[in-house]
């Protein structure tokens, strides 16, 4: 999963599409797995970022880590 570190955190994040950039940021007690079913029509015309922040479940399970 590509990820980049941002002020020493590692954030992942999912990527789709050429073209004009997207960033997609999901809300609390969610992860930007949630926007799976739109990245691949938005990819269609867009480069789609979908950022997975630090503290969602999916990745910490991930990484490994817990709460």
């Amino acid at each position: 999963m590509p990820s980049v570190n941002v002020n020493g955190l590692k954030l992942n994040y999912l990527e789709r599409g050429q073209g004009p950039p997207i960033v997609l940021s999901h809300g609390f007690q969610n992860s930007g797995f949630a926007f799976t079913p739109i990245l691949d029509r938005l990819a269609e015309r867009f480069r789609v970022f979908a950022v997975l922040r630090k503290n969602s479940i999916p990745v910490q399970a991930a990484a490994g880590t817990s709460r």
